[in-house]
């Protein structure tokens, strides 16, 4: 899993699947106060977030609410 972001307030997960052969990309929207600091506010492209996508936001300084769980 890579976390990339974009000079806005979005960015993506490119998910690697080896089991399923396939790559999943999960678009993502932030919300980014006057500090830069990003809080999840959407995503896209998968039913719901994986637990490793949210422990990787969270490991690169993105808050995620306990509601993406």
């Amino acid at each position: 899993m890579e976390l990339h972001f974009e000079n806005d307030n979005t960015g993506f997960i490119e998910w690697d699947i080896p089991s399923l052969e396939r790559t999943e990309y999960i678009g993502l929207w932030f919300e980014i106060d006057q500090h830069g600091k990003r809080t999840l506010s959407d995503y896209d492209g998968v039913f719901a977030l994986p637990s490793e996508a949210i422990e990787l936001m969270r490991k690169n300084g993105v808050e995620v609410e306990v509601d993406f769980e």
